[in-house]
């Protein structure tokens, strides 16, 4: 049987590990295509699992702190034991999309399982933000929560083409 071969075992075993864990469920169906696809390419590199937590309602800004405080307790609770967590922010390290590379095929080559962290509408809590190994911005501009998302597994499969030395990255 393959799937108890000494090759599945090593491909299993070389294969990275990410969670991506999330305020909020993907709405509109294209983004839920390009998580699918972008799934599907990624399942030969890399095993991901999305994990969404609910939004908590708010009504005015000043409900802010409260919000994300709530939404950071949920979040937390779903981080991997163990994981190196790279929380997306704003105000986070901006790397190129080699730096990028580099970093998860440096901490996920060991087998270390690498949790994303992607807030809500108002963004992620200072707690979650605290306890990532490493806070990192998508780009200079804002985007959803949702594109986010769909921007964050571009950039994984493209990381993971560039530590594969595909030629998807130009």
């Amino acid at each position: 049987n393959y799937y108890n071969s000494f090759e599945f075992q090593t491909v299993l075993n070389n294969m990275y590990h990410i969670s991506i864990i999330c305020v909020g469920k993907l709405k509109e169906e294209y983004w839920k295509k390009a998580v699918a696809e972008y799934t599907k390419r990624l399942s030969v590199t890399a095993r991901i699992s999305v994990i969404e937590v609910p939004e908590v309602a708010f009504s005015k800004a000043s409900d802010s702190s409260r919000v994300k405080k709530k939404e950071g307790e949920s979040l937390v609770a779903k981080i991997p034991k163990h994981s190196y967590v790279i929380a997306l922010d704003s105000v986070g390290k901006k790397l190129t999309s080699e730096q990028f590379a580099a970093h998860i095929g440096m901490i996920g080559m060991g087998g270390t399982h690498v949790a994303f962290v992607i807030g809500g509408p108002l963004g992620l809590s200072d707690e979650i933000k605290e306890k990532a190994d490493m806070v990192v911005s998508l780009s200079a501009l804002t985007f959803t929560h949702q594109l986010a998302r769909i921007v964050l597994f571009e950039q994984i499969y493209r990381a993971m083409a560039i530590i594969h030395g595909k030629t998807y990255h130009y």
